[in-house]
Parts: structure tokens; sequence; C-alpha cells
């Protein structure tokens, strides 16, 4: 996803600075277990409101944002929903059979609407979503699971 950094524009989609970061210009960058950031091992880790996503329409027009799971092409994607879940390793490696090298993450959207669905964001009402992010670190549950390895979170707005 690029940004323009555009505090004024349409839609303002902007990272905690912790674990998403912004580079103008630059898809948002999320950074899950590096030096500084780690993630706990064999645990549940619920990172809240890692994204905000913010309608700023001078029309006062709502905005429907959802997420969807993909590769580079649109049409790979999934259905636009308000959940996605990948499975992802270290260093983008091939998962051990035991889960010991990999992680669930799931992106739940959340805001105005119930959690886990597209959000209608109403500049006159409610105008921010959130993104949080779940790292499930157990490794029979990482084994056992059949999630996306998709490589890219796609944010669409309608």
């Amino acid at each position: 996803m690029t940004t323009a950094g555009d505090a004024s524009a349409y839609l303002t989609i902007e990272g905690d600075g912790s674990y998403v970061t912004n580079t103008a210009g630059e898809p948002l960058n999320i950074a899950l277990g590096d030096s500084t950031t780690g993630i706990n091992d064999e645990a549940i880790t619920t990172l809240t409101a890692a994204v905000d996503i913010t309608n700023n329409a001078a029309d006062a027009s709502t905005t429907t944002v959802g997420l969807e799971s993909g590769n580079t092409n649109l049409s790979d994607a999934t259905a636009n929903t308000g959940e996605v879940t990948f499975i992802v390793t270290e260093n983008g490696g091939t998962l051990n059979t035991d889960g010991s090298n990999g992680a669930i993450v799931t992106f739940t959207l959340t805001g105005p609407n119930s959690d886990g669905a597209p959000q209608n964001l109403d500049p006159s009402a409610t105008n921010t979503a959130s993104i949080d992010i779940t790292i499930n670190t157990v490794d029979d549950d990482v084994a056992g699971s059949s999630a996306s390895t998709a490589s890219e979170l796609i944010i669409v707005a309608e």
C-alpha cells in the first residue's frame, strides 16, 4: 500500500510508529519481530490499533474499508473482508513440521461496525477504523493451521 503522507487526503492511513511505520510514497512497513520489537515465543500477542484508517472526505461521503490478502495481482486477492490471516516464518523459510519457526498473524479491522467486518466510515460520525494484529507463536497452533501464506495485506476502500 502506497501512502502520500498527506493529512488532508481523502483517506489517511497511519501506522502506530512501533510495529507499523510510514515512509511517504512507500508501503506501510510491518515489523513484528525485529531486535527492538520482539514478540514472545509460545504466546498469543495482540497489538491494538497498529494501523488507523481515517475518512477525511470533505463532502461527507461514507467510505467502506475492508481487508484482502493476495500477492502482487489484485485478481489473486481473497474477497473483501474484515479479517485476514497469514502464516509467516522466520526469514521467509519453509515452516518446520512442528511449527517452531512460524507464527499465525491475524489482521482484524475494528471500528463502528462489528469487529472483523468491513467498516463504514462516515465523516459526520465515526470516521476511523483500526487494524489490530494478533500474533500466535504457539507451535502446535502454527503447525495445525491452514492459513494463507500470501505475501500482501491489501486495504480496500470503496
